[in-house]
């Protein structure tokens, strides 16, 4: 609910993509790496200090996101989808 309000993001959009990302809490990542979405960690992340684990998934030895927490992995997954250009028009739907 906190990422609803804060981002404006249907909670249920999050949680389902949490949920489906994630094996409901039970993958490898989610559970080593607190990434409950499977963002990938960019050189930008990397550079700035960002945490990461590397991953067998689409290719070997990918880099994820590692977060201190799962409140951080949620946070991340919403300024992911509102400053990524991609989701933009997501955003512009009425309820």
């Amino acid at each position: 609910m906190e990422q609803m309000r804060k981002y404006g993001i249907p909670a249920s959009v999050t949680l389902a993509q949490g949920i489906l990302e994630s094996s409901n809490g039970q993958s490898r990542l989610s559970l080593n790496e607190n990434n409950h979405f499977g963002i990938k960690a960019t050189p930008g992340w990397i550079a700035q200090g960002g945490k990461y684990g590397i991953y067998t998934d689409d290719k070997p030895n990918e880099k994820f996101c590692s977060y201190d927490s799962v409140g951080d992995s949620y946070e991340h997954h919403s300024k992911f989808l509102v400053e990524n250009k991609r989701y933009a028009e997501c955003f512009d739907l009425v309820s």
